[in-house]
């Protein structure tokens, strides 16, 4: 019997990402996504989010999920409910709750590098604070200027910024971290004048990261694994800027740093994950992990890369000079996943 194989989509019907889908920003082509499945011997069936709490799941199921980024990610809170149901009932989602629960949450990103990843890249130092006020309380545990600082959620490096000294940190916090609301701040502040000894609860609420500066990373690369093979391309900083993320300046170096595609499978490794994107830096022969994602990452570099490396064995990477689709390669990916990791 076929193991059955959920895809679930969103609220406009859309699965995964795509960079090159058509309309825009569709999705992967779910009747291609299908024919690879049944090819591979899945029967997969194509569902939303209120469907699949409806359906009778069993050990022989498998889920396939998409994320959300939508503005204050109101749905992607309603999918984290969703899967993380799901894994509660012992049902085999694809990637695993804690994945989805760091998509657009780099807070959770650092909790799971440091829980996993501790001795890669133990130069990257961060701290989590959830309000202005609990920076401001505990900035005795910062040191180290300059210092960048990232709001939780967001891409592109949009709400990444540099901070040259605790005065340029503060005011950065209070822009990233702000929760106006007029009104309910406003009764909040007549509690203070009615109720004595009463503290006023913060009006920057939304959580961020601080973290240590690297000086003298002009680019990084960003690694797309699907199993075996790897994408590459590299980002160069914007123009006077520190950051390479969303900076379009972007290229398909014909070599790449020594050690980097082995350095990417040795964090790859370290998960259980049919794919992953990875942003890696290098500064003297030496490889530092960004950050990474593991749902709902674009796919620039698989669907315009002229190439990709294939590893087979050990850590000899072979360089494919073909264009590759990424529906393929997703289902492939997926299909080795199950094949290694559960007993059908």
């Amino acid at each position: 019997m076929k193991s059955r194989l959920f895809l679930v989509y969103d609220y406009v019907q859309k699965f995964a990402s795509k960079w090159s889908a058509k309309p825009y920003r569709s999705g992967m082509d779910k009747s291609e996504l299908s024919k690879q499945f049944r090819k591979k011997g899945f029967e997969p069936i194509f569902a939303s989010y209120p469907e699949i709490t409806k359906q009778s799941l069993n050990s022989n199921d498998f889920v396939l999920y998409t994320s959300s980024e939508d503005h204050d990610l109101y749905y992607k809170s309603y999918i984290e409910d969703i899967i993380f149901g799901l894994e509660l009932n012992s049902i085999n989602v694809m990637p695993s709750y804690k994945f989805l629960r760091a998509h657009h949450n780099k807070v959770f990103m650092e909790i799971l590098r440091n829980t996993y990843l501790s001795d890669v890249s133990p130069e990257m130092n961060s701290i989590p604070f959830g309000t202005l006020e609990e920076l401001i309380k505990y900035k005795e545990l910062i040191s180290g200027y300059p210092l960048v600082i990232k709001a939780s959620a967001g891409a592109t490096g949009k709400l990444v910024s540099k901070a040259n000294n605790f005065s340029e940190l503060v005011k950065i916090a209070k822009k990233f971290s702000a929760t106006p609301n007029h009104k309910s701040d406003l009764w909040d502040i007549g509690r203070k004048f009615k109720h004595k000894d009463y503290k006023i609860r913060s009006r920057h609420r939304k959580k961020f990261v601080v973290q240590n500066f690297i000086p003298g990373l002009p680019k990084d690369f960003k690694i797309l694994i699907f199993n075996n093979k790897y994408y590459v391309i590299e980002r160069q900083n914007r123009p006077n800027d520190f950051r390479a993320s969303g900076s379009g300046i972007i290229s398909y170096p014909e070599t790449i740093p020594e050690g980097l595609l082995q350095f990417s499978k040795n964090i790859y490794k370290r998960f259980s994950l049919p794919f992953i994107s990875l942003d890696i830096a290098c500064k003297k022969s030496k490889f530092i992990l960004l950050e990474f994602q593991a749902i709902n990452f674009g796919t620039h570099a698989l669907d315009t890369s002229p190439y990709f490396y294939e590893n087979k064995h050990g850590n000899e990477f072979t360089k494919h000079y073909q264009k590759s689709i990424l529906e393929h390669v997703f289902v492939e990916a997926v299909y080795e996943f199950i094949q290694n990791n559960y007993t059908l």
